[in-house]
């Protein structure tokens, strides 16, 4: 991989360009030597998010665009995520801890558990409205362990 390398695309703000936009940008970081762990990260980061333009930013059928940007550097990626919905709800981005694994089920209030684990995986989540756009900046730290182009996948 080279240091710096980007990898930005636009799609469409549906489940179904969310999961071609994912399987798209999966198979671009496997032909640059990521490792499993990290590419695991940055997909379950990325589809966290951008699922929730879909759902929320996008409700009631709602047709829009999604931008994403990654930035490869060598300590870890850089994401850009950028689409035209609703805005968020400051409520939502603030840090929460993860349930306890004691908790019964029927007892765990619904929702939001999805932003614990972007923030537990992210090392700077930060997030903007630029007149009625959205613009999500988040940075992914590689793995301790393991190191892109190590050959581990």
């Amino acid at each position: 991989m080279a240091p710096d390398e980007t990898i930005a695309f636009s799609f469409d703000g549906s489940a179904i360009g969310v999961r071609q936009a994912l399987t798209r940008l999966m198979r671009d970081l496997q032909a640059r030597s990521f490792n499993k762990v990290d590419r695991d990260n940055v997909e379950l980061v990325l589809a966290e998010a951008l699922n929730n333009i879909v759902e929320h930013g996008y409700r009631g059928g709602k047709n829009g665009k999604i931008d994403l940007c990654c930035t490869l550097r060598p300590e870890g990626v850089d994401i850009v995520v950028m689409d035209c919905g609703a805005a968020v709800p400051e409520a939502v981005l603030l840090p929460r801890a993860a349930p306890d694994p004691q908790t019964r089920m029927h007892d765990l209030p619904e929702g939001g558990w999805g932003w614990s684990m972007i923030h537990k995986l992210t090392g700077k989540l930060k997030y903007s409205r630029e007149g009625d756009c959205n613009r999500l900046e988040l940075h992914l730290p590689f793995s301790v362990d393991v190191r892109p182009g190590s050959g581990s996948d």
